[in-house]
């Protein structure tokens, strides 16, 4: 419950930062589908931006990661994980370093099994959503759940015209020209491109390159919004579980039948689920009686000691001529 509290309180200030402070807005411009698509690709994500050799203290990987489309609750349950004891607040260097070779399934257990996707998908949306809904000029990059196209989005609140854009050429295709990434007609660039009331959108692909979207606006001014670069990442299987431990024993009778004796036996017998898989041997139970024609009893382990299954040869202080000895082998699961 608690847990749930604090990420509702970190949402709200999170989103309420966004949506008061243009400055703010301005660094959130990336609404990351990919990257929320699975904890895995989150919790890479956070790898990109905070292991570049910028990174020197938590808050410069707030910073990075917002710059990253990370909204600041992903990132912080990412940097609330120790590594031997050390936290990112306590010894920034080593936290960083063991995080930056780490591995997500290894780690799951320090992120208490937190949903890194869906705190992503989450507070991305409502911190692109309270942006679109101020009044200050707002652009984003809205990257697909395949990670190979983008869509540009950037609206202004009063009258706008387009004067010039132009994409960086490292991250333009045919689709989306590095001088003409909105593909304008001649006369729309001649004269400036109006698009007051509507939205200014392009859809393009991408080779998932770093760059930006750079406008020049006839009110607002020139405006560049950054597109960082994306790490694809195949999210492995999560590994088996470990196979149970096993091993097997030898147990014998000694040769009086006053009970038996064991050899390498499990301790505590509780942890270990035995199971006779061998038996061998066998004694002249009586007078008159061939060696061997009265077969071994099964046995069984049970509780801390073993026991004679059947009852009939459950007779520890019952003599018993030195020719009779049974032998057994056990095999055991751990439980």
């Amino acid at each position: 419950m608690l847990d749930i509290l604090r990420r509702a309180i970190a949402l709200l200030a999170f989103v309420s930062s966004l949506a008061v402070a243009q400055e703010d807005c301005s660094r959130f411009v990336v609404l990351d589908e990919y990257s929320s698509s699975s904890d895995y690709a989150a919790y890479e994500r956070v790898k990109t931006a905070t292991c570049q050799e910028t990174v020197s203290n938590v808050q410069s990987a707030r910073s990075e990661s917002v710059k990253f489309g990370i909204p600041i609750p992903v990132a912080d349950d990412v940097f609330d994980m120790s590594f031997d004891g050390k936290s990112s607040s306590s010894d920034w260097n080593y936290w960083k370093q063991h995080f930056c070779t780490s591995n997500f399934y290894e780690s799951q257990t320090k992120l208490a099994n937190r949903n890194l996707s869906k705190v992503f998908s989450d507070n991305a949306l409502a911190a692109v959503k309270a942006c679109l809904a101020a009044d200050a000029p707002y652009g984003y990059f809205q990257i697909n759940k395949t990670g190979d196209r983008f869509f540009f989005h950037f609206k202004t609140g009063t009258k706008e015209t387009l004067t010039k854009a132009t994409l960086s050429p490292g991250v333009a295709s045919a689709e989306c020209p590095a001088d003409n990434p909105f593909n304008l007609s001649a006369k729309e660039r001649w004269f400036g491109y109006d698009f007051s009331g509507t939205p200014l959108e392009h859809n393009c692909p991408w080779n998932g390159d770093a760059g930006a979207m750079n406008l020049k606006l006839k009110n607002a001014g020139t405006r560049s919004i950054p597109l960082e670069k994306l790490v694809k990442v195949t999210v492995p299987l999560p590994p088996p579980p470990p196979a149970p431990a096993t091993f097997s024993f030898y147990y014998t009778t000694n040769n009086n039948m006053h009970g038996p004796y064991e050899t390498a036996a499990p301790s505590p017998y509780e942890k270990w689920n035995c199971v006779q898989s061998r038996k061998f041997g066998g004694w002249r139970a009586g007078f008159g009686e061939a060696r061997g024609s009265r077969t071994c009893p099964d046995m069984h382990l049970s509780g801390d000691h073993t026991k004679y299954e059947t009852g009939e040869y459950d007779r520890p202080n019952e003599y018993w001529d030195n020719e009779g000895i049974c032998s057994y082998v056990f095999d055991c699961t751990a439980r």
